[in-house]
């Protein structure tokens, strides 16, 4: 089953050309309705100050947010126009929610959401943006970088690992493959060997051929300084036009303290990214 509908969540300007670009080249391959949501950030205080600002102040942030609003909306029609009556323009305020949560109540309708990489700049709710929407939204996040050109997905490599984010990641990704599609599963782990009869990435590569996608797995025992480095050394490998992961298996104090590859992916990966939770 094929995606139908498709978000593409604008916040910066700079990238979102290409996000909008790769969204409507999807959503047309697919026959899908392409939905541009921008959500202009509420002025959020602490509720143990009292603050209380002139109106005018109110006014030129408002005024401001509605000026960064029509850039991304230019954007997004620029690039979506040949999709017509599938393409939807939809900018929400978050009045006093934050950012995230707004966008997350709106994604959970979308067979897949689509943003630019993390940056690490933009507001303090900004930074913390892709994570809400990846943690929260419970859809599969396609995350694609300001250089990425995506012109459909023939080629994928998975980053496997046995757990519940990294078989749904797998999954999710399924729909989005092109027919005969060529499928990498690869593990950064120890472990039984790939022909052992009960091995999970065995059975999960003959399953993928039964689908009629070109299936291959393969397992890594040698170290390596950074995971999500040597993943999309992988994928860069295979000549991938997406790489899938599971994200975010670990609490957000594992991944604060210890780092997380889900985190590194977000900001350094120069191909789209498929992350799923």
């Amino acid at each position: 089953m094929t995606p139908k509908t498709v978000f593409a969540c604008l916040t910066d300007e700079a990238p979102a050309p290409a996000l909008c670009r790769a969204a409507a080249t999807l959503a047309a391959g697919w026959d899908a309705h392409l939905t541009g949501l921008h959500v202009k950030e509420g002025l959020t205080v602490s509720p143990s100050f009292r603050v209380e600002l002139p109106r005018s102040v109110y006014a030129m942030i408002d005024e401001t947010q509605s000026a960064h609003a029509d850039r991304l909306q230019a954007a997004f029609e620029a690039a979506s126009g040949g999709l017509g009556a599938r393409a939807e323009w939809r900018c929400v305020s978050a009045d006093g929610d934050l950012e995230s949560d707004r966008m997350v109540e709106a994604v959970r309708a979308a067979d897949l959401v689509c943003m630019s990489a993390a940056t690490g700049t933009g507001t303090f709710q900004q930074r913390f943006l892709h994570e809400a929407v990846i943690r929260q939204a419970g859809r599969p996040v396609l995350v694609v970088p300001e250089a990425a050109e995506v012109a459909g997905l023939s080629r994928a490599v998975v980053g496997w690992r046995d757990t519940a984010q990294a078989t749904r990641a797998l999954h999710d990704l399924l729909p989005l493959l092109a027919p005969g599609a060529s499928v990498k599963l690869v593990a950064f782990e120890e472990g039984r060997r790939l022909g052992d009869a009960g091995d999970a990435m065995t059975d999960l590569a003959a399953a993928l051929s039964r689908h009629g996608f070109a299936a291959e797995a393969a397992r890594r025992t040698d170290r390596v300084d950074s995971v999500s480095a040597a993943l999309e050394g992988e994928a860069r490998a295979f000549g991938a036009d997406v790489l899938a992961v599971g994200a975010y298996g670990h609490s957000r104090l594992y991944d604060l303290v210890l780092g997380a590859v889900s985190r590194d992916l977000l900001r350094e990966t120069h191909l789209p990214v498929l992350f799923s939770r």
